[in-house]
């Protein structure tokens, strides 16, 4: 029997070999620094939490080929530009952390059901809702909302 089996621990102090990790890192890390440089060369950084967000699609798909990963990342990018869409509107109707705390963490858990259900149904991997979680509660709670038009 391993030491591992029967205590835990020391599991949490190792640090397994890198399973092309590195390449995640850098699909998401590079579509957030562009846009980012772009609204800092703009100064539009009152877009950034918005920009931040939609380049999360790029951890969708990692494993896979080029057309399954396609639709992957088409798929995780609607659904952040609904949960986007849906924290925009949640703010401007004064669910925010400002405003309706309670509120914001109601539609933030309903969200978080959604959304698990919907990743869990496509079949998107990293499953779950945490990305989502995230978007939805900041972007309602931004106190300046861009135009609507």
């Amino acid at each position: 029997m391993r030491l591992a089996a029967v205590n835990p621990i020391p599991g949490l102090f190792t640090i397994a070999p890198a399973d092309r990790d590195h390449e995640g890192g850098l699909r998401v890390g590079v579509p957030v620094l562009v846009p980012l440089l772009v609204l800092l060369a703009t100064h539009r950084m009152d877009l950034a939490v918005y920009a931040v967000f939609g380049a999360f699609t790029g951890i969708y798909g990692r494993n896979l080929r080029h057309g399954p990963r396609l639709q992957a990342q088409l798929r995780g990018g609607g659904l952040m530009l609904a949960v986007l869409a849906a924290a925009t509107l949640a703010g401007r109707l004064g669910v925010s952390e400002q405003v309706d705390p309670w509120g914001l963490v109601l539609w933030t858990t309903v969200l978080a059901g959604v959304c698990a259900f919907v990743t869990g149904w496509w079949g998107l991997r990293p499953a779950g809702s945490l990305f989502h979680i995230f978007a939805f509660g900041a972007v309602a709670s931004v106190p300046v909302k861009p135009p609507a038009a």
